[in-house]
């Protein structure tokens, strides 16, 4: 992959006038608060669904069709976290409160992944360099990615009373350990959570 210094010319009218109607539309009376509101209520959708599913499994599944409905309503439930409420929240989307987007972003850690690492990946890696191979890595995961291996390693995370598996990528681990990332050098975790979430988020199997 390439690790040469990309640079942009610079925003252009397109970039200019898309911001400017979507700040216009932003500021329109009601419309943030009730963007918010619908995020809100599908986060706590998500939520329910994702504990009420765990208790079903462990306290009221007693034949295989039981923990199969509720084993698969836990699995949809996470990935509908993972693909919602800490994407939003570490975009800085979830809330207006600052604090509220760190707690929420935290959800990907207590799935097994890195808040920190996601945000360099992801806000930094894809939304910077999008689709440039070598600085935007998210172009190169399975199953649509033809230059890179399988990234996925089956972490066990205890949960109480019960076991799962988490995916953890392994592709992630360098960065926790280097500070690279493909042909970025993202700035080190400053603060104590962020060297937390970096290290424990990212301990996979090839760390013991």
């Amino acid at each position: 992959m390439s690790s040469s210094k990309v640079s942009f010319s610079g925003s252009g009218p397109f970039w200019n006038d898309l911001k400017r109607e979507v700040n216009a539309y932003l500021t329109l009376p009601g419309v943030a608060d009730r963007g918010f509101r619908r995020l809100h209520c599908k986060a706590t959708i998500i939520g329910l669904s994702a504990v009420g599913s765990y208790l079903g499994l462990v306290l009221f599944a007693h034949n295989l069709w039981q923990v199969a409905f509720n084993g698969l309503g836990l699995v949809l439930s996470l990935n509908a976290a993972g693909f919602n409420i800490q994407h939003d929240a570490n975009h800085g989307s979830f809330s207006r409160s600052k604090r509220a987007n760190r707690l929420a972003g935290y959800v990907l850690d207590l799935l097994g992944g890195s808040s920190y690492v996601w945000k360099v990946k992801h806000n930094i890696a894809h939304h910077t360099y999008t689709n440039i191979d070598g600085l935007d890595e998210d172009i190169g995961l399975p199953p649509l990615g033809t230059h890179r291996r399988n990234t996925a390693t089956p972490v066990v995370a205890s949960w109480p009373t019960c076991l799962h598996v988490a995916p953890v990528r392994t592709d992630e681990h360098p960065l926790a350990a280097s500070g690279r990332s493909g042909a970025l050098r993202p700035r080190p975790p400053r603060l104590v959570r962020d060297q937390a979430t970096r290290m424990l988020g990212n301990y996979g199997p090839e760390h013991r």
